[in-house]
Order: structure tokens, then C-alpha cells, then sequence
């Protein structure tokens, strides 16, 4: 299965690939707050393997398909939500972000 998201990401294993598919056709089926909270989760994700040699893209790409998702509803707001809440979780006050901007991880959380 092809998607954006795992289009975005061809040097992912086939492995993580699989399960970006699957977690992309999950995300058609999640509430509003789902949605908040997955993206939230796969860019504290993203950032914490940013440089690990083990970094499968994985999380990136999550977050990416969430942007997607966000997106499609027609709701970016919800994709910011979900940053905002990840970097609040990590001591740091909310961001205006457009979803369009791709994040730099590593880049500081407070402008």
C-alpha cells in the first residue's frame, strides 16, 4: 500500500513501512482527540530519535500522515493541538506552527 506518508519516507524498512499502513488506515477511524493525541505522540517520538542510527523515520512519518489527516478533516487546527501538546509536555509554551512547515527536529521549541 502506498500513501503520502510512506511515499515521503522510501528508505524506510518494509517493516516500519507495514506499519505506517496500518497506523494510516487507523487514522481515518480516530476521533478529533485521537488525532491530537497521536500527533503528539509521534513528534515527542520523531524528536527523541532524531540522530539515533536506529531512526527508522517511523515517527516522522506518523506525524506527517497526522498533518495528512488533519488535513483531509478539513481541521489543521487539530495536527497543532497535538504539537502544541507535546511541546507544553516538555516544559515549553505552545508554538503557532502552520501544518505546511515541515519540523525540524532539534530546532528550539521556544522561538
Amino acid at each position: 500500500m502506498s500513501t503520502p506518508a510512506i511515499d515521503l519516507y522510501p528508505n524506510m524498512p518494509d517493516w516500519a513501512k507495514a506499519k505506517l499502513a496500518e497506523f494510516v488506515e487507523r487514522l481515518a477511524t480516530m476521533s478529533n482527540q485521537e488525532l491530537i493525541d497521536q500527533s503528539g505522540q509521534a513528534i515527542l517520538g520523531a524528536a527523541v530519535m532524531a540522530g539515533r542510527r536506529s531512526d527508522t523515520g517511523l515517527d516522522d512519518a506518523k506525524a506527517s500522515a497526522c498533518a495528512a489527516e488533519a488535513r483531509r478533516r478539513g481541521n489543521e487546527d487539530l495536527y497543532q493541538r497535538g504539537y502544541n501538546s507535546a511541546v507544553r509536555s516538555q516544559g515549553h509554551r505552545d508554538m503557532v506552527r502552520p501544518v505546511s512547515t515541515p519540523i525540524s527536529v532539534g530546532e528550539p521549541a521556544v522561538a
